[in-house]
């Protein structure tokens, strides 16, 4: 298993959420197990995710996806 933390600024909170919850399908089939999402409340601004992987490969393979970075242009 293989945990990745990631802090992200985003403009809009609800916006991008819609658009995280809406890549759940994606994510799982690249090996996703779990996630937590925080919202630091002196950086409301920026969200802080922890993932479990099932594997370091396919996490580095999602993360350099490009359906990643096309998901991560329309939120």
């Amino acid at each position: 298993m293989t945990t990745i933390l990631i802090k992200h600024p985003v403009q809009d909170y609800t916006i991008w959420k819609g658009a995280f919850d809406s890549f759940i399908d994606t994510r799982k089939a690249s090996g996703e197990k779990s996630y937590h999402i925080c919202r630091p409340i002196d950086e409301p601004d920026n969200v802080v995710i922890l993932f479990e992987w099932d594997s370091l490969d396919k996490a580095k393979a999602f993360l350099d996806s490009e359906d990643l970075k096309a998901a991560m242009q329309q939120a």
